[in-house]
């Protein structure tokens, strides 16, 4: 089934407190079908392999994950980003302006 809500997890270096914080959505009571994006942005510690770890045994969690830091982004950029990464990972269409 399709999800209707997708959630979206921005990490880096948050191994003590990633596990927490997925666990923590994936333990809502809902009714409706969701899924977990996380976007690892190359982080150094063993935040990568949680998080792995979580994409292998529950298909509701998607990992995205880079080969290089991107760092902090100012928000205009990050806007955009975040935009094209949902439209990938949702398979969004383009908004249509009048």
């Amino acid at each position: 089934m399709k999800p209707r809500v997708s959630v979206c997890m921005i990490a880096y270096n948050h191994e003590v407190y990633i596990r927490q914080a997925i666990e923590s959505i994936l333990s809502q009571d809902v009714d409706f079908p969701i899924e977990l994006v996380i976007g690892d942005d190359c982080s150094p510690d063993g935040t990568a392999a949680i998080c792995e770890e979580f994409a292998r045994r529950d298909p509701r969690v998607r990992l995205l994950s880079r080969e290089r830091n991107l760092g902090v982004m100012p928000p205009s950029y990050l806007s955009r980003r975040v935009v094209w990464v949902m439209r990938r990972v949702c398979r969004l269409p383009k908004a249509r302006h009048p």
